[in-house]
């Protein structure tokens, strides 16, 4: 392919159709959203100034052929290329490594901060895994999506939730995410505390925050409540569990990073089943 023939850009406000369908033909690869989320996606990241800095489409003779969306996690210093799809008659030609570089230049431009570049690879999409390993990236931990049909415990959990409030960030800081696309910074948590969209978790006994939850309903999953948490070493397990009250639909599901063994083996025991599991593969920036 001539390199004059492929463009790289920022999509157009009519492409958000075309785009869409290009992601959709990037499964198992990518995420599995709504064209109604994406679109949501689309003008939030156009009021946050990131839409025209981080989201790409690949052009070729004026036929859209890729798209990419990257995004920037300031917490832990991570540029993250967070979904990757071309048109599957269009692959092998060279257009993913083209987006992936130039990817990595505007998450550079961006935040020059930022010391890794990083994404998620589906477990079960390993043709993928040597293309990115070509390009430098390489597998540091692996994440599970887990999902169970919810049985209340009975068990009286030594936990208790409260609304969130300005007076527990000092704790929330101290917390260790789920997976670890749900690392906060203090302004991400003044966001989370105003808006109170989850709960934070208290140690009956000692009074102290010991985690947080939030819960939503799954953009893909029937009948499922997504949760994510947070929470300080020895306490996760124990959170969920009492968080199960909670749960108003029939499913539950959750992400949840390898360094947490204990957790893991805790909802395998309940009867907690792998829905997906996904590598983060990371690649160090070498600046001049």
């Amino acid at each position: 392919m001539s390199s004059n023939s492929l463009v790289i850009r920022i999509p157009k406000d009519d492409e958000i159709k075309t785009f869409y369908d290009i992601y959709c033909t990037g499964l198992p690869g990518v995420d599995k959203i709504t064209f109604d989320k994406l679109k949501k996606w689309w003008t939030r990241s156009k009021e946050q100034g990131t839409f025209e800095k981080l989201w790409r489409v690949a052009e070729i003779n004026g036929k859209l052929v890729g798209i990419i969306i990257n995004v920037v996690n300031k917490a832990l210093k991570w540029g993250m290329i967070w979904e990757l799809s071309v048109l599957p008659e269009w692959r092998s030609k060279g257009i993913g490594k083209e987006l992936v570089q130039e990817s990595e230049k505007l998450l550079l431009e961006y935040d020059n901060k930022i010391s890794y570049y990083a994404l998620g690879l589906k477990t079960h999409n390993d043709k993928a895994l040597p293309f990115y390993e070509r390009l430098g990236y390489n597998i540091h931990f692996i994440v599970t999506h887990l999902q169970k049909k919810v049985e209340r415990e009975m068990k009286n959990f030594n936990i208790i939730f409260h609304e969130p409030n300005l007076n527990h960030l000092p704790d929330l800081l101290n917390l260790i995410p789920d997976a670890y696309w749900n690392q906060h910074t203090t302004k991400t948590w003044k966001n989370i505390i105003k808006e109170k969209d989850g709960f934070v978790a208290i140690d009956k006994k000692t009074q102290k925050v010991v985690g947080y939850i939030d819960l939503g309903l799954s953009d893909h999953l029937e009948q499922s409540t997504e949760l994510g948490f947070h929470c300080l070493q020895g306490y996760g397990s124990s959170i969920i569990l009492a968080a199960l009250k909670l749960v108003k639909t029939e499913n539950l599901d959750l992400w949840v990073q390898d360094n947490h063994q204990d957790i893991l083996a805790t909802l395998f025991n309940k009867g907690f089943r792998r829905i997906e599991s996904e590598y983060l593969m990371k690649k160090v920036i070498k600046k001049v």
